[in-house]
């Protein structure tokens, strides 16, 4: 076998390899022994029928196409190895001649990456603070999640809880779609409808007919409605006052199983929604430090590993569209985008993805971050006591399988890198 290599613009590299006829033995019986397998043969046992009968039966050219194939996936693994040529996509593969067997691959190399001066990036964590406002408003929410309903006969106020019929015309009173409803629940205050609607379900009583006008926001969501005046009729079929349950210390255990006083209940939400904000915190302090390494990252990416991943996140958009029973139409019409601007954008992001992957690489071989099996399985251990025991088995399987265990491994170690390079804690 003769190999030769050519390095290529952009981290590609072309490997030519020439394949003595001699070398196809080992190829033409190890395409017999497979065929052996596959194909019944009067006379021989599954299996046992010699290479030069197997020829015959499935024919001379198929057969060879057959060798070449193996002899194709079997001299270019060993080449790649054997030149030590660490490659990143599979090749494309153009046949020169079948005898000499010669044919010439092409892949994508693992580019030269380097992020520069990145120990220098610098980037503040914002400061944490609960406002009082935030508790009580924390709080406000706890007892109505408790809280009760009591049918009243008086007219309606901010607060109450009622279910109303209404439809909508345009000025000269034509029916619009979507904007009618039936027994519509909602709480008065809450803002659940746009500006302007709820103000004037104030002062109804229940039975009552009331018709006004109201004006769609100019940023509202379906562009025919923005800014467009609609006379809206509504009906008071239900009117509820809310009873806030009183926080007492019965009532906190009762809701929570733990006795404490309200001073200790309002000390816990604080506490909670500290730990809350530091972790979203935290997540700014991460994303601003990864735009930062993706600005100091040099690499070349090579063209082949881009339209590779570029094809890897439109079937990933396929099967998240049909998930949803989308087609493709229907989403770049929402979306307001053609197939040509669709293109563009998932390559700038294609790119944006691989730059990073390879920036991530290159920072966790200079800072030495590694993730050993016991701390594999430690996480997949605590990952799995967030599930009821009966889908714990289930979610382990997941992450025995190779992609599984990747995408853990990966986060992992970018967990450990940020806590070396960006929150100080370099033993973690």
């Amino acid at each position: 076998m003769k190999v030769t290599v050519e390095k290529l613009p952009k981290s590609e590299v072309k490997v030519t390899v020439e394949v003595d006829e001699q070398d196809l033995v080992k190829y033409t019986e190890l395409t017999a022994q497979q065929l052996a397998k596959e194909v019944k043969i009067a006379g021989f046992r599954e299996g046992k029928a010699p290479a030069d009968v197997i020829e015959k039966h499935v024919g001379a050219e198929r057969f060879r196409i057959y060798v070449l194939d193996n002899a194709l996936s079997g001299t270019y693994a060993k080449a790649i190895v054997d030149e030590k040529i660490q490659v990143v996509t599979s090749p494309k593969i153009k046949v020169l001649s079948e005898k000499p067997f010669k044919y010439e691959a092409i892949a994508a190399l693992m580019p030269e990456t380097t992020v520069k001066d990145y120990k220098k990036i610098e980037v503040p964590k914002e400061a944490v603070t609960v406002e009082e406002k935030e508790i009580q408003e924390a709080v406000k929410d706890f007892q109505k999640y408790y809280a009760t309903l009591k049918a009243v006969d008086r007219p309606a106020k901010k607060g109450d809880r009622v279910e109303i019929d209404f439809e909508g015309t345009d000025l000269e009173g034509k029916a619009l779609d979507g904007t009618k409803s039936a027994n519509h629940p909602l709480v008065i205050g809450e803002g659940m409808l746009i500006p302007g609607f709820e103000e004037n379900l104030e002062g109804m009583k229940k039975e009552e007919v009331k018709s006004f006008n109201t004006t769609f926001p100019k940023d509202y969501h379906h562009k025919p409605f923005q800014g467009k005046v609609v006379n809206f009729k509504v009906t008071m079929r239900k009117l509820e006052e809310v009873i806030l349950p009183e926080i007492t210390e019965d009532f906190i255990e009762q809701a929570t199983g733990t006795r404490m006083t309200e001073q200790a209940l309002r000390e816990r939400i604080q506490k909670n929604m500290e730990g809350e904000k530091e972790g979203q915190a935290r997540m700014k302090q991460e994303d601003k430090f990864l735009e930062q390494v993706l600005k100091q990252t040099e690499t070349e990416l090579p063209e082949m590993l881009v339209t590779e991943e570029v094809e890897y996140m439109m079937e990933e958009l396929k099967a998240d569209l049909d998930k949803k029973k989308m087609d493709m139409k229907t989403y770049l019409e929402r979306v307001k985008k053609d197939e040509k601007a669709l293109a563009i954008q998932m390559k700038t992001e294609a790119e944006k993805r691989l730059k990073l992957r390879f920036a991530l690489n290159f920072l966790f071989k200079e800072e030495g971050v590694t993730i050993e099996d016991g701390e594999m399985e430690k996480e997949i251990e605590l990952i799995t006591q967030n599930f009821p025991e009966s889908e714990r088995a289930k979610v382990r399987e997941e992450y025995q399988n190779r992609s599984g265990r990747a995408q853990l491994k990966n986060r992992l170690m970018i967990y450990k890198l940020f806590e070396k390079l960006l929150h100080g804690n370099p033993k973690s």
